[in-house]
């Protein structure tokens, strides 16, 4: 794998990772602004962050891939 590309790699990867830390943050105000706490609002969240997870790192395979 080319170096460059390596490099380019961790940088969305870190950039992402950040982006999805404060778009997770956003998200558990916004359940606790509108509902109590409760289990259901922490699923859900939860939930949200694995599909972006795996939608992530599908772009990532097919990228490698090709």
């Amino acid at each position: 794998m080319d170096p460059q590309f390596k490099r380019m790699v961790i940088s969305v990867l870190v950039i992402g990772g950040t982006v999805m830390l404060l778009a997770t943050t956003a998200l558990v105000f916004a359940f606790r602004g509108y509902e109590k706490q409760t289990q259901r609002s922490v699923i859900v969240i939860g939930f949200m962050i694995a599909f972006m997870l795996a939608v992530c790192m599908l772009f990532l395979k097919i990228s490698i891939e090709h």
